[in-house]
């Protein structure tokens, strides 16, 4: 099945067709969502496929000029292209935005589940995130679907939901971000069946809002958690990493992050492949990503389900130096020193995990030269007062790698 935009006068449609595996038309004509009155035109379709061979279309009709008002509809269609609901369904009673495009999966039962942005209930200043479901008959969790988080006092856009094998309940990754959208963070939630969240009010903030500015791209299930993919960094200043949280949030690896590419540079259009289950490519996933290192090029690598990288090409070589890497004094305070003795030129990046293995302040790039290099601990992970506890600081570079334990008392 295939649907595309098809440009109109006055208006543009939505043309679907049904296509063999040998590429052959399975329909006499193309189905088309027109306005034959000139009034609407319709865009932004996603097929979900259903049992029987039947399908549902989400799609988006939008009135007026200029910025125009994006409403969100779904019809269901038999395996012959009728349809089969006696008018299309409204998603929600909530606008989304010219350009955004909703994020829809199959909920496995001839249902759907879609999340999108829209405006918040108290306050229309601020974006929100929603998620509503559809069932085979065209019967919605409420009139504007399920408010994701219900704080009044950040943003929150570009959501991916995902229900796949082996999760109870569909999730949602957030993008979330001060109101001077200056700060960003990665937020996920998950709902019942009923619509209800279960990573409380707020969700859960798999990254805080900070300057390090994350950007949430893409998740995907494995057997015991969902392993998301993101960019730190702001625009053309970005590094690519992953994490790995349970189905309540709590995080898996350790530590927590793994750098997928520490290149610095742009990148976007990232995604997660699909779990595989083929025995050569067992137990890992795969990401890609659009890359404007040199030129525009497309990149992948792929991660094993414990966080390691698998194949590494230009990341790391056999001769990489492990680094003589101190923290003094130790246990330490606010006048620590991280010193590194290397016996090469590198330039590393130095990232701060607490016991629970998550990422504290903001990862270092640290220049390295031959012989001793010596930095302050609260300069450089711009902390002056850590909680009492056990930390660990990773220090990797192309040539150089290391890690070092902190206690703070």
């Amino acid at each position: 099945m295939i649907a595309w935009i098809a440009d109109g006068s006055p208006k543009d449609w939505i043309s679907i067709r049904k296509i063999s595996p040998a590429g052959n038309f399975l329909w006499a004509s193309q189905i088309r969502i027109i306005d034959s009155t000139g009034v609407a035109s319709f865009s932004r379709p996603q097929i979900v496929p259903m049992l029987n061979d039947d399908f549902m279309i989400l799609y988006v009709r939008q009135t007026g000029s200029g910025l125009p008002a994006s409403a969100m509809y779904m019809q269901r269609y038999d395996a012959s292209g009728n349809p089969v609901w006696a008018s299309p369904v409204a998603v929600s009673s909530k606008l989304i935005g010219f350009a955004a495009y909703p994020s829809v999966v199959p909920d496995g039962n001839n249902g759907a589940y879609i999340a999108y942005s829209s405006g918040n209930p108290s306050n229309p200043s601020m974006n929100d995130v929603y998620v509503q479901h559809i069932d085979g008959n065209g019967n919605l969790w409420s009139v504007d679907g399920t408010e994701a988080c219900t704080s009044t006092l950040t943003h929150r856009m570009s959501p991916k939901i995902r229900f796949e094998n082996g999760m109870a309940n569909p999730m949602v990754l957030i993008k979330e971000t001060d109101a001077a959208q200056g700060s960003s963070g990665v937020t996920i939630q998950s709902f019942d069946a009923s619509g209800n969240r279960l990573l409380g009010p707020d969700g859960f903030a798999v990254t805080p809002i900070t300057a390090l500015y994350d950007e949430p791209y893409d998740m995907r299930a494995e057997t015991d958690g969902m392993i998301i993919l993101y960019a730190e960094g702001t625009f053309g200043n970005q590094q690519l990493l992953a994490t790995k949280v349970n189905f309540t949030g709590t995080s898996v690896w350790t530590p927590a992050t793994t750098v997928v590419s520490s290149v610095v540079s742009n990148k976007s259009r990232a995604q997660l492949t699909p779990v595989f289950s083929i025995i050569d490519l067992s137990n890992q996933i795969v990401a890609v990503w659009e890359d404007d290192r040199q030129d525009v090029g497309v990149y992948a690598q792929n991660i094993n389900y414990d966080g390691t990288l698998g194949i590494q090409v230009n990341i790391s070589s056999p001769d990489r130096q492990q680094l003589n890497a101190v923290v003094f004094p130790n246990p330490s305070g606010s006048n620590s020193f991280l010193k590194i003795n290397s016996t090469t030129l590198d330039e590393v990046t130095a990232t701060m995990y607490d016991a629970t293995g998550r990422v504290i302040g903001a990862p270092a790039f640290l220049s390295l030269t031959s012989g001793t290099n010596e930095f302050k601990v609260n300069e450089i992970f711009r902390h002056s007062n850590l909680a009492s506890g056990i930390y660990s600081i990773d220090i990797k570079g192309e040539k150089t790698a290391g890690r070092v334990q902190m206690v703070v008392e």
